[in-house]
């Protein structure tokens, strides 16, 4: 999977013919692969990251001893890696400029780095160099830092050539080069109350494998959000963590939506599965029972020692949320109708589980927008954000229009908004487009610039009311208003109707959290493994939304990519060669349409009336006020709408709650009566062939065959390759390709044979 040349072509076709042609041998490599997380050396100068929560010594020492009244449980978990698969894979278009430079039409989240790194690579001043963004097919964290090598291939070939060079991935290579979430192995030691399930200490030991590097410091970051989030909502007060970065034969694995959080929620609810299992109590109450309900006087969460710091606990709504949802998806009415269910079937076994999760958001002070007004009443917006499908542009035009509409008391047509493109010559210093705050601090920038507009246009209102009048009209539209400002203008006068927006927040408003909860309940095939999810219930608390409906299929899709992780999606390597196997839609299998839980709800709620508070808002108010009065922090954006400074991200918080799933399936496959609960590890994903190993007590095969297979395929060719008694030209019933052909004749044959009946009349 490691690039090593391109191929240049008239065609896309061509040139990929002539790839396949290369054949590249390999010398340097001694034995297989290291593509094992638990064998692979740690990466080159990265140290384990230690964390902990409470006192280190404290913890080992509850751990040894087991006071009395509690119990102590080992477990494991395991988590294989997940692909972004977005719709349109990495694209880059070079085209050379005038003066030596190049124009880049790049699919990326962000144009400040590619812009840089282009540049220095090329020897060009940045200047000379532009990248063009306009919209992405799906970015998912894969086109963060991953964009980065099709554009300095486009680039090169470009400027070697002198002639515009496009370069698209097909999905294959698309897979094989483009590392995804990292893979994932713990082991975990968990001292708990035996009564309550209350959890006393905690030790976990986690291997990450990151690939052949650190992704730009972008891997190590991820296992620090992972490490120091990892208590998510619960009050676990003696809890030490060490994890290392492995290097292995892969490549570089980079950010996936929700990059260590979501991992954090996965390892800590598995945590809490094998307590409530090991203890025989429900797991509704051991989740409870360990909740952060009682805040002291400025309590902590999060686990110290690396480069999250524990911070204060403000904006806490848990505790009314699960109340709220438990009462509105009659959760205790349900799961006894599923207890009914497993009674009275033996081979069909179902499974209900509730999951919360927190996900802390950060603002980035940074982003700009860009109105411009023209004379026929169009209205064009440009911002540092980039539009991938998350409805970034719909959110902008809604911010403008809600401020213009409602100052200037005019309606603005929407077929005259238009959305110009991410471009280094309009906004060099566009940040990463990425953490699901993007939309909401670029709307804040469209709403600065749309209300310095309003100033420019105010002065035009009686004018327009004038020529309004004059038209016969009771009051004065939009272009009444654009008109009037442009009256008098000519080639050589014209009217400043350009504004600039500019969002810096606060300090005590650039860190905040979201919650949420979901049910989920699924049904087992005991024979097969096979999963069907029938009821998911989402509850999330996102305060006031921004865009309903943008917000409602943001956080289907994030749950949804989660149910892939979950229960299908698992990236598989070669262990001789290193070299993915599953490189398409024939051994990677994502979400479909049939893989939507049969009833799904999405709640949105708006709970800030409700929320935990224990202090800290005070002392980031205060601490605000004294860091922004001494000039450490830059001014902050003033007269922020309160709507704007409410709404919560949505894009990636929600594929938390996925683990609702497994736990669901971890429910179901209990029910079954083939497991030991004492002894369950549920694996990521847990797919039909690992449930169905897990219940009947074999190995797991498709992984390890899949492999096989592909060594195979190394040996060298003999001209005794075709299995024993196999003649070359004979159809096979065994043969796919012959199957469907033997299907396709006898299907013809008998479509043939009914339209001659038909045509005599035989029926």
């Amino acid at each position: 999977s490691q690039p090593v040349g391109v191929v240049l072509a008239t065609s896309q076709r061509l040139a990929q013919l002539a790839a396949e042609l290369v054949d590249i041998k390999d010398q340097k490599q001694k034995g297989p692969a290291n593509v094992d997380v638990d064998t692979a050396p740690t990466v080159e100068g990265l140290d384990p990251i230690l964390l902990f929560r409470g006192d280190k010594k404290t913890t080992s020492k509850l751990l040894e001893e087991v006071p009395e009244g509690t119990a102590k449980f080992a477990g494991v978990f395991t988590k294989k890696s997940q692909y972004h698969f977005f719709i349109e894979p990495q694209t880059a278009t070079a085209i050379p400029d005038e003066d030596g430079g190049l124009v880049v039409n790049l699919a990326c989240q962000g144009i400040a780095h590619p812009h840089k790194v282009i540049s220095e690579y090329l020897g060009l001043p940045r200047g000379n160099v532009v990248i063009n963004t306009r919209r992405l097919g799906g970015g998912f964290g894969g086109k963060v830092t991953r964009a980065i090598p099709s554009a300095l291939v486009a680039s090169v070939c470009a400027m070697k050539l002198r002639r515009p060079v496009r370069f698209v991935l097909n999905r294959e290579t698309d897979m094989a080069i483009n590392g995804g979430r990292q893979e994932m192995k713990s082991t975990f030691e968990v001292l708990a109350d035996k009564k309550s399930g209350k959890v006393k200490a905690l030790n976990i030991n986690l291997n990450m494998a990151q690939g052949c590097s650190a992704d730009m410091g972008m891997g190590p970051l991820q296992a620090q959000l992972m490490g120091g989030t990892v208590d998510q909502v619960y009050d676990l007060n003696n809890v030490t963590m060490t994890i290392k970065m492995k290097r292995t034969h892969t490549p570089s694995c980079t950010s996936v939506r929700a990059p260590g959080h979501y991992e954090a929620v996965l390892l800590i609810e598995t945590v809490l599965d094998h307590v409530a299992d090991n203890l025989g109590l429900a797991p509704e109450q051991v989740r409870e029972v360990n909740f952060k309900k009682h805040y002291s006087f400025l309590s902590t969460q999060n686990l110290g020692g690396g480069l999250l710091q524990p911070g204060g606990v403000h904006g806490n709504t848990l505790v009314p949320l699960w109340n709220k949802i438990i009462h509105d998806t009659k959760y205790w009415a349900r799961k006894k109708k599923v207890e009914e269910f497993n009674a009275c079937n033996k081979w069909r076994k179902r499974g209900l589980a509730i999951t919360p999760a927190k996900y802390g958001m950060m603002r980035v002070g940074g982003q700009a927008a860009k109105l411009d007004i023209l004379g026929d009443g169009s209205l064009q917006i440009g911002t540092s954000g980039i539009e991938m499908g998350q409805g970034l542009h719909t959110k902008m035009g809604q911010a403008a229009l809600g401020v213009l509409n409602k100052e200037l008391k005019v309606n603005i047509p929407l077929d005259r908004v238009k959305f110009v493109a991410q471009n280094t010559q309009i906004y060099p210093h566009g940040l990463v487009t990425g953490g699901s705050t993007t939309s909401e601090s670029t709307c804040i920038a469209v709403e600065v610039a749309s209300k310095k507009m309003i100033t420019k246009l105010k002065p035009f209102v009686k004018l327009a009311q004038k020529m309004a009048a004059e038209k016969g009209k009771d009051c004065y539209d939009w272009f009444d208003l654009v008109a009037a400002g442009f009256k008098g203008t000519s080639p050589f006068w014209t009217a400043d109707f350009t504004t600039l927006g500019f969002y810096r927040p606060e300090f005590k408003d650039i860190l905040y959290e979201t919650y949420g909860a979901a049910v989920a309940e699924v049904e087992i095939d005991v024979l097969t493994g096979e999963t069907k999810p029938l009821y998911s219930y989402i509850m999330f608390d996102c305060a006031p939304c921004l865009n309903p409906t943008v917000d409602m299929g943001q956080i289907e899709g994030a749950y949804i990519m989660g149910l892939g992780q979950i229960a299908l999606e698992q990236r598989l390597v070669c262990p001789t060669t290193g070299k993915l196997l599953s490189t398409n839609t024939w051994t990677y299998k994502p979400p479909t349409i049939y893989d939507i839980p049969e009833e799904f709800h999405i709640d949105v709620v708006d709970l800030r009336n409700q929320e935990a508070n224990n202090g800290w808002d005070y002392i980031n108010s205060a601490l605000s006020a004294v860091l922004h009065g001494l000039g450490v922090f830059a001014p902050a954006t003033k007269n922020v709408s309160k709507a704007m400074k409410s709404s919560r991200a949505v894009g990636e918080p929600p594929i938390l709650f996925s683990y609702a799933l497994l736990g669901a399936m971890r429910q179901a496959v209990l029910a079954s009566g083939q497991v030991d609960p004492k002894t369950l590890a549920m694996p990521i994903p847990a797919t039909p062939e690992a449930l169905s190993a897990i219940m009947w007590g074999k190995e797991q095969k498709i992984g390890p065959l899949v492999a096989a297979e592909e060594e195979k395929a190394l040996e060298p060719a003999t001209e005794s390759a075709s299995p024993e008694g196999w003649e070359p030209g004979k159809v096979y019933i065994g043969s796919p390709i012959g199957l469907f052909g033997i299907i396709m004749i006898v299907s013809a044959v008998g479509g043939a044979t009914y339209f001659v009946a038909k045509k005599l009349k035989y029926f």
